[in-house]
């Protein structure tokens, strides 16, 4: 499980990496139609905050599982180790019970907007609010992996070589 999780993210950071390039080729697109022709394209602009949209909630489960969110960890620095052990696997936990209730009511949110179009690309907004569902079942895994090992680092009673990816 922990393989497949971590080829997911190593596939997300090239995904991410295409729809970067993409979003910056559509914006040079709209620059050269807006002032070198003098007709801007009316597209390129939603579908890149689409694209930009979808970057950030798959950026996230990402940033998660490379644990290199930003974090003010200076109290939590200040804890013995097994205090700190504790405190962080209150904080997994904490985060997984938020992945669920956000899991659940984005897949409501993209359930309730199923025949709604966009109005200028006309692209159904289930697939503008599923980036929300992909990335909180991805960061529910994430974290749900991360908890477990927590637990199990915990219950061993020691460390095991510090951050894990």
């Amino acid at each position: 499980m922990v393989r497949l999780l971590n080829a997911i993210i190593k596939g997300l950071g090239y995904v991410l990496r295409v729809m970067l390039i993409v979003t910056v080729a559509l914006i040079c697109v709209q620059v050269f139609w807006r002032y070198a022709l003098g007709s801007p394209l009316t597209w390129t602009e939603q579908l890149c905050r689409f694209i930009f949209i979808w970057m950030m909630m798959l950026g996230i489960p990402v940033l998660f599982h490379k644990k290199s969110f930003m974090a003010f960890d200076l109290l939590l620095n200040a804890l013995p180790d097994r205090r700190r052990e504790i405190v962080t696997l209150f904080i997994d936990i904490a985060i997984c019970v938020f992945a669920a209730f956000w899991l659940v009511g984005t897949v409501q949110l993209c359930a309730g907007t199923m025949n709604k179009l966009t109005s200028g690309v006309r692209i159904h907004y289930y697939w503008l609010y599923g980036a929300q569902a992909v990335s909180s079942a991805l960061i529910l895994w994430v974290m749900g992996t991360q908890t477990v090992q927590c637990f199990r680092q915990l219950a061993s009673g020691g460390k095991k070589g510090g951050k894990q990816p």
